[in-house]
């Protein structure tokens, strides 16, 4: 493995490397070329050598000191490069030698003394055939002393020197030159390794710190490295990258930020999923869809949260996607979740592709569509709540009407039958008696039916009145005892105390029939439906509002042996739109509306079921101890003209049913009453208007044709308002007991009304007028 060096190693060692490769050149270049300089050394120095050493030997010589010349020679023996220093006389023969021992090569000494004898090369220098030795042969004078006597001829001083310990000595102390510069170069190598250490290397390596702490995720970091030469300039552009990057880095994360709260806080599920379908990101209101977390969604996987039925629709369009066939796609499925509920949900899916265009996964938008599947249904209930109101409007319109005529049919028969009662009072025939008694029995229960059918088919209702609660409940039993199935039986256990509340009695009328109906449904075919009145004394909380009351309260309790209520459905009883029963199988009011009723009045309801158990609806009214009102309303009565005395009251009778006007003449006229008849309720407002005087009361019906029975009662308070007037109302949206006075009317009666009724009635009003 190839190990990195640093700068501060690798700078010197280029330097020593450097300085090695000059100092091998140098060897090289001298040895190709140093042989030849030390030649042409030699040939220059020794000429010089002989020619000093030539004078100072032929000196001596001339003295005839042979010892000096030996010496003189001898001297030149420390030139390691000399090999021979001798003298030769003319014949060759070696005459002077440095000592009486010295090395005398026989080669060189043979080559000089051929040159003495043949005169050549005299005076100078010679290289050898092999260029290794070079000779010189320089004359000198003969020696004057006995042992040079008598030669005139010249001596020759030879010399000859190693050129090869020449070069070996040059080359020594070349080496020693190479040696002392390499030391020098490594001296300032090291030198310049130090200087580079501090200038470039540890700047370098505090750089590469920086560099290397950026690296490793710190943007903060920045370099103190400074300078005007290359490193600073690095460093500076350093510190512009690492602010380019943490600015590039902040708004990166400013980006993850807005994209993380856009993501995670978006009121739309999103998911991002890869190119197997398997989910990379879930924000948390897409957890909060499927109730799984996004591990777990990665485990399983989307089609483990998709209904069966859109699997494959499913599979098809994520092909479609993944293929670029398609970029996007939307489609309304159902998901499965957590708890095993099922989730109507739209979603719309696009295509992810990377920097090259490639897909890399998708991204889904998912919308619950809960809220908008639960509107559309309360949508279609609210529909079919208002159609079955509407329904039954109609049929509240359509009862209402024929109870107003049955009223007027009803009214001739029991009248004429208290008619003939009276004719018969002297008859003594039991059967007779028998005979009127059953009529007047089936009038009474007619009557009764009728006042039901129209207290079903009023429609104000809203107004406060106290109503007795027993009374109620026995009306209501009556009514409904017939519509049940004989298997179903209806207990009334509403006692004989009076049980008076403040509400409007329509309403609570309507109320307990339809919890009547409830339980009918509850039972089935078979039962027991049980109506039950108690007074409670403490109070508790309530089931629809959650509320807490106190008390005393008059409860009204409606309660059966069915099926009983299931727990999930106990508790959206009371939704506005709620209902567990089919299109077009409601009969009546939701508990929703039992209520909004209930607590319009001060109520409370509680609720007590279970499978299985049967059903126990109580309502709690506040309980009143204000007296019960007579039926006799407040009316206008102002003074009237005197009229004779021991006249009869003259009473006008207005009806648009001339059956019924008869019926009112004759009975009236049997008590004693003047009688004025009209079934033109306009003839009767111009006989008023022109003999007012004569008349004591008038006694009116309530639907007419022309004049209403009001449109008269208020034209006789403006005309003559000493007269009082008498209102009869079998079903009138207009007016009834509580608004009657204010339009003008004495007494308000409701129809069929009872013979004897009407008579105490006129004659109270009559003798009230006269009396004021």
């Amino acid at each position: 493995m190839r190990v990195p060096l640093s700068l501060r190693f690798l700078v010197p060692l280029f330097l020593v490397a450097g300085t090695g490769i000059a100092l091998v050149g140098d060897l090289i270049i001298f040895g190709a070329a140093g042989d030849r300089a030390v030649e042409e050394e030699a040939l220059r120095e020794v000429p010089q050598f002989m020619s000093l050493l030539q004078g100072n030997v032929s000196l001596l010589m001339r003295r005839g000191d042979s010892v000096a010349v030996r010496g003189q020679l001898a001297s030149i023996r420390t030139d390691p490069t000399l090999l021979v220093a001798v003298i030769l006389d003319e014949e060759g023969r070696v005459r002077i030698v440095p000592t009486r021992n010295s090395p005398l090569p026989e080669s060189e000494l043979a080559m000089a003394a051929g040159w003495v004898r043949d005169g050549l090369r005299v005076g100078r220098v010679t290289l050898t055939e092999d260029r290794d030795v070079v000779v010189a042969v320089y004359p000198v004078s003969p020696m004057s002393t006995a042992e040079g006597l008598g030669s005139r001829e010249p001596w020759y001083l030879v010399v000859s020197k190693s050129l090869a310990r020449r070069q070996v000595a040059v080359a020594r102390q070349v080496k020693s030159q190479i040696l002392v510069t390499a030391l020098w170069y490594t001296g300032m190598a090291a030198i310049l390794a130090l200087l580079f250490n501090g200038l470039v290397t540890r700047r370098a390596r505090r750089l590469e710190g920086d560099a290397l702490a950026l690296a490793s995720g710190d943007l903060s970091v920045r370099s103190e490295v400074s300078g005007g030469d290359e490193i600073g300039h690095l460093a500076t552009a350093f510190n512009e990258m690492a602010n380019s990057l943490q600015e590039r880095a902040s708004e990166v994360t400013e980006s993850r930020a807005r994209f993380k709260a856009v993501f995670d806080e978006s009121a739309l599920g999103i998911a991002m999923v890869d190119l197997e379908g398997r989910p990379i990101m879930i924000n948390r209101a897409l957890q909060r869809l499927v109730g799984y977390s996004l591990e777990e969604l990665s485990r399983i996987g989307f089609e483990a949260v998709t209904h069966p039925d859109f699997i494959e629709e499913r599979r098809e369009q994520f092909r479609k996607l993944l293929a670029a066939e398609i970029e996007s796609f939307q489609s309304e499925r159902r998901y499965l979740t957590r708890d095993g509920r099922e989730v109507p949900v739209r979603i719309t899916t696009s295509l992810l592709r990377d920097a090259g265009g490639n897909p890399e996964g998708a991204v889904g938008l998912v919308e619950d569509l809960s809220s908008r599947v639960a509107a559309e249904k309360e949508r279609d209930l609210l529909q079919r709540q208002l159609q079955q109101a509407q329904k039954m409007e109609a049929l509240g319109q359509m009862t209402g009407g024929v109870a107003h005529d049955f009223n007027n049919i009803l009214a001739v028969i029991m009248g004429r039958l208290e008619l003939l009662r009276r004719r018969l009072a002297d008859v003594p025939d039991p059967a007779v008696v028998r005979s009127l008694d059953a009529i007047s029995g089936a009038g009474d229960k007619a009557r009764t039916v009728v006042g039901q059918l129209l207290a079903f088919s009023r429609g104000e209702g809203g107004v406060a009145e106290q109503i007795d609660l027993r009374e109620m409940v026995r009306d209501v039993v009556a009514l409904m005892r017939p519509t049940l199935p004989s298997s179903i039986e209806l207990v009334e256990a509403a006692g004989d105390v009076p049980c008076l509340v403040d509400a409007a009695s329509v309403q609570i009328h309507q109320v307990l029939v339809n919890l009547i109906l409830n339980s009918r449904d509850a039972v089935g075919g078979k039962g027991t439906i049980t109506i039950d009145l108690s007074v409670l004394p403490t109070g508790g909380r309530c089931d629809s509002c959650h509320g807490s009351f106190s008390g005393p309260r008059t409860v009204l309790t409606v309660s059966d042996d069915g099926s009983g209520i299931p727990e999930e459905v106990l508790a959206r009883m009371f939704e506005p739109f709620y209902s567990t029963k089919e299109v077009g199988s409601g009969s009546g009011m939701g508990l929703a509306m039992v209520h909004g009723i209930v607590h319009q009045w001060g109520g409370h309801v509680q609720v007590e079921s279970g499978v299985g158990a049967g059903t126990k609806i109580s309502l709690f009214f506040n309980a009143t101890e204000m007296e019960w009102p007579g039926a006799p309303v407040p009316g206008v009565v102002a003074e009237r003209p005197r009229r004779e005395s021991g006249a009869s009251p003259r009473v006008m009778v207005v009806d648009d049913q001339e059956e019924v006007a008869e019926l009112f003449e004759e009975v009236l006229q049997i008590s004693g009453f003047e009688v004025v008849r009209f079934s033109d309720s306009r003839e009767a407002r111009d006989y008023i208007e022109s003999h007012a005087e004569t008349l004591d009361a008038v006694v009116t019906d309530q639907t007419m044709p022309g004049l209403t029975g009001c449109d008269l009662a208020e034209f006789v308070a403006s005309r003559s308002p000493w007269i009082p007037v008498v209102l009869l109302s079998g079903h009138s949206d207009v007016v009834n007991a509580d608004t009657a006075g204010d339009l003008g009317v004495s007494r308000y009666l409701a129809k069929p009304v009872q013979m004897d009724v009407l008579i105490d009635t006129v004659r109270e009003v009559v003798e009230a007028a006269a009396e004021g």
